[in-house]
């Protein structure tokens, strides 16, 4: 690939594109969490001016045939499973394609931002990860300011109907996959400096799910310098036994009296609201459990899910319930807070075998990085399962925008 981009190095505010972006990722989407969406299609659009000038004709070939035919015979079958499954979609009379061009849209967005990206590496000396780590510095700034005095960033926020709450949560979620990739190849005091003020930062943010992803991805980080082949063997066998057992446990042990004994030890509403929610949406996938009800059924009202009202008790005596503060609502709302459910939900036994093999291949590749970006990379595959099997919907935009959007800052650390 020919690498001669003389006219781009004597644009210095070109040079630094890809570095704003990435600053600008933290202060601005952590905040405005539908930013992303809009910084990905930058971000992609730098990237096709960019690599115009640098690709040929043959190496545009090379890639795409690559990427349609890769050589690895697993990747291949993942293909093929794929556009099996999206042209099975296509004959559901209800389906709107809106998931297919959204997502198709971002992985092509983000397929040439990481291109782009590992070129702009090897052409410039400019370490783009550090900018993410100056983001995200800056982005505690702007939380200690609002947490002490009040924010400007949080105050526009709310006007256009967020509540804090909701606006930290996101904060959360989005900081705890976000710190792995800004720590690739940091000096030792830049990096213990950041994690102390991570761990002061995030109980501030009121976001359980993510305090759980960072601990959880800390544990990632710790255990991923094993080398032992069958220490990952053993991971990828736990992710095919609970993706594909799941609902089954679920709606064999999420009974109305079982919960209500879980409700006795734990008082929290959002989390007995959750157990509901699993509760409905594991007895809709056993009425479709091959095929599902199509991407995006949950968001599209095609499940069903009449209004409901369910016991929630804040306080316990004697066995008995007090102060009863009734859960109602759908009782599949726009997401079923849980991915492992939402692809048997959508995509049935099919759609649940690709994504549980996406997820195998996806550990097994970052089982053969060498150690410090394999444990950058697992660190930040633990915190991104941990946020969507309970706090989002899988398909929601900001979300994927955001991963798709940091993850080549881990691939470009590889060495």
């Amino acid at each position: 690939m020919q690498l001669s981009c003389q006219s781009y190095k004597n644009l210095p505010f070109d040079r630094y594109i890809p570095a704003v972006l990435i600053f600008a990722l933290c202060p601005t989407v952590l905040f405005f969490q539908r930013y992303a969406v809009p910084i990905l299609v930058v971000a992609g659009i730098w990237s096709i001016t960019y690599l115009r000038k640098i690709w040929t004709h043959a190496d545009i070939n090379n890639i795409i045939k690559n990427q349609i035919a890769p050589r690895s015979s697993f990747e291949r079958y993942l293909n093929y499973g794929l556009i099996f499954i999206t042209l099975f979609d296509f004959f559901r009379p209800y389906e709107n394609y809106a998931i297919e061009l959204q997502i198709c849209s971002m992985l092509a967005g983000s397929f040439l931002w990481w291109h782009a990206l590992h070129t702009h590496q090897r052409t410039e000396n400019i370490k783009l990860y550090s900018y993410l780590f100056y983001g995200i510095i800056a982005c505690f700034t702007l939380i200690l300011i609002d947490y002490y005095c009040g924010s400007l960033i949080v105050a526009s926020a709310e006007k256009v109907g967020k509540t804090r709450a909701l606006i930290l949560s996101k904060i959360g979620m989005t900081l705890s996959i976000a710190v792995w990739p800004a720590l690739c190849n940091q000096p030792f005091w830049k990096a213990a400096l950041f994690c102390a003020i991570l761990m002061c930062i995030m109980p501030i943010l009121d976001c359980d799910t993510a305090i759980v992803g960072l601990l959880l991805s800390l544990c990632a980080y710790g255990v991923a310098s094993i080398e032992s082949k069958i220490f990952w063997r053993f991971i990828q066998t736990k992710i095919i036994i609970i993706c594909l057992c799941l609902p089954f446990i679920f709606n064999t042990f999420l009974t109305d009296k079982n919960i209500h004994e879980i409700n006795k030890f734990i008082r929290s509403y959002s989390y007995i609201h959750r157990l509901y929610i699993w509760q409905y949406t594991s007895k809709k996938i056993m009425e479709r459990p091959w095929i599902g009800f199509g991407l995006g059924a949950s968001a599209e009202d095609k499940v069903g899910g009449e209004f409901a009202t369910k016991p929630f008790y804040w306080e316990f005596k004697n066995g008995e319930g007090f102060h009863p503060s009734p859960i109602q609502g759908k009782k599949i709302p726009k997401h079923p807070h849980n991915m492992i459910l939402q692809w048997w939900l959508e995509c049935g036994l099919l759609g649940a075998l690709w994504w549980t093999a996406l997820l195998v291949f996806l550990v097994e590749k970052i089982r053969l990085y060498q150690t410090p970006t394999r444990k950058i990379a697992f660190a930040f595959f633990t915190s991104n399962i941990m946020i969507i099997l309970f706090s989002i919907g899988f398909w929601q935009s900001w979300w994927w925008a955001t991963w798709l959007f940091l993850l080549p800052l881990i691939t470009i650390s590889r060495k």
